[in-house]
């Protein structure tokens, strides 16, 4: 589909399980406590990519991720 530039049609075909199966979806604290209960015991680095509130929030949010 993305060779024939049907980008929209395209996302409609993702539904939210397999969403689901790919990413961890959440507001961001939720996110958070999501993430390690999926991946606490077998991932010691990541890369985040969400938006905080403000960098306090956001330094909250990684000190809850390392905790």
């Amino acid at each position: 589909l993305s060779k024939e530039g049907k980008w929209d049609e395209m996302g409609t075909l993702i539904t939210d399980d397999i969403l689901n199966e790919f990413a961890v979806v959440g507001e961001p604290d939720e996110a958070c406590d999501k993430f390690k209960s999926r991946f606490g015991d077998i991932v010691d680095r990541t890369t985040m990519s969400f938006a905080a509130k403000d960098s306090d929030h956001r330094q909250s949010l990684i000190a809850k991720l390392k905790a």
